[in-house]
């Protein structure tokens, strides 16, 4: 409890600075003032016996500095000045002071910005997509003596469904594909960013709408099912203001109207970083009655999430044997064996270009903080070389090396913090340009057509 109330006190002098101070010079006076009295009656002139009152005391300064180290944080007190001191400085060399924070601000910010990307690219799996180290793309891969392996990640309606039924080791299999499609008539048609996915593709992905429900088995019945659709969290705010009364309202797409059932949830893309307006069953992709039973037309990608404790090689042999199985009425190129790929793949099973650049990118950024740390530097030694005279009189007048030192470090720690919070600003409006021309390029367009 005494710790607690030496806290206490200790926070109160923090806080009420000015008070104690006025009370501690009253009662310093007072003391004065007796012993002069009392000198006074002894025979000593007022004169005389003031400044005979001061010297018993051994100065009164001495006295209130030892007051404030007792009730206080001397620690914080000195900081504060410190701070205090350094922004009067830099306030004086605004030149000084801009070009390291701007300096800092551009170095420090492209390189947030360029980890963002790498980030965005390499490192985080796409929006709303649950345990993503589990999701997998399937490839094809065609080997033949004559040439190197081709890769592909098109696969038929039959592929998938023999997948989802008899492969072992998947949790889950679903497909999709992109397309554009016309919506609206007259001076209100334009194109919209269409993806056709199995019913079972939001759940594999582990995503839940914003608003209603996504759509249901019995929807996307092939060879055709029901017109549904769910929009796109951006478009349903662009088009319709986020107004939840579009749940059950008919849009019209391809001069046809769908019932809109459910909104996605902000920042869905599914398993790729492509932007998509609307989503709608598989069942309604074709308008040719024999596309879900063909197995030569391949034109939907295929994703899995792999079972509890099953490894990527081991569930691709399942799927190997199955697909083989399913394709043995047709040529042996096209029985071709599948692997399973990270999400963050490319078409060709490789690694996106994207990645490639943003780790050049990457690279560049970091010689330019490095520059940029050599430019403060210069900037900062320059200033230390004319600021010698004004050092040499500090240490003339008794001020610690101990205590110039921390002095300067404050300032180089208010002129970091200040192009630290400027960088922050650097990055934030570079990450955003950076979502908006290049994760969704034609989205503003696509949405004013």
């Amino acid at each position: 409890m005494p710790e607690i109330e030496r806290l206490f006190r200790r926070l109160r002098a923090l806080l009420k600075r000015g008070e104690l101070e006025r009370e501690m010079d009253e009662e310093l006076r007072a003391h004065v003032e007796m012993e002069r009295a009392e000198l006074a009656r002894n025979g000593l002139s007022p004169d005389e016996a003031g400044r005979q009152a001061l010297v018993a005391f051994g100065g009164v300064e001495r006295f209130k500095e030892e007051g404030r180290e007792a009730r206080g944080f001397p620690w914080l007190e000195d900081l504060a000045q410190d701070v205090r001191y350094a922004l009067r400085g830099l306030a004086r060399t605004p030149g000084f002071t801009l070009a390291v924070v701007v300096t800092l601000a551009l170095a420090i910010g492209a390189n947030a910005t360029m980890f963002g990307i790498v980030d965005r690219l390499l490192l985080r799996a796409p929006e709303h997509v649950r345990d993503a180290g589990r999701v997998r793309r399937a490839y094809s891969v065609h080997t033949s003596p004559e040439a190197p392996p081709e890769v592909r990640s098109l696969f038929g309606y039959v592929t998938y469904a023999d997948l989802r039924v008899g492969a072992a080791g998947l949790s889950g299999v679903a497909a999709y594909s992109y397309r554009e499609i016309g919506s609206g008539r007259g001076a209100d048609a334009r194109q919209l960013r269409a993806a056709h996915a199995t019913w079972d593709f939001f759940a594999l992905l582990g995503a839940e709408p914003a608003a209603g429900r996504f759509f249901r088995a019995d929807e996307d019945r092939p060879p055709f099912g029901e017109r549904v659709a769910v929009l796109d969290h951006g478009y349903w705010r662009r088009q319709y203001g986020g107004d939840p009364g579009v749940i059950g309202r008919q849009i019209d797409l391809r001069g046809v109207g769908y019932t809109v059932v459910g909104v996605a949830p902000p920042g869905f893309t599914g398993a790729e970083l492509r932007p998509v307006d609307v989503w709608l069953p598989m069942s309604v992709a074709r308008t040719d009655s024999g596309w879900a039973t063909t197995r030569t037309s391949q034109w939907l990608s295929v994703i899995v999430r792999l079972g509890p404790s099953v490894g990527a090689e081991r569930a691709g042999a399942a799927a190997t044997l199955v697909h083989r199985r399913a394709m043995a009425g047709v040529p042996p190129e096209d029985r071709a064996r599948i692997e399973l790929l990270p999400i963050s793949r490319s078409a060709a099973g490789e690694e996106r270009s994207e990645a490639s650049v943003s780790r050049w990118l990457v690279g560049v950024a970091a010689i330019v903080l490095l520059v940029a740390c050599a430019n403060v530097a210069n900037l900062l030694l320059a200033r230390a070389t004319k600021r010698r005279r004004e050092v040499a009189v500090r240490l003339a007048l008794g001020a610690g090396r101990l205590r110039l030192v921390r002095l300067l470090l404050t300032e180089s720690l208010v002129l970091a913090l200040a192009g630290g919070v400027a960088a922050l600003a650097v990055a934030y409006w570079g990450g955003r340009c950076w979502c908006a021309r290049s994760c969704f390029p034609t989205s503003r367009s696509a949405a004013g057509r």
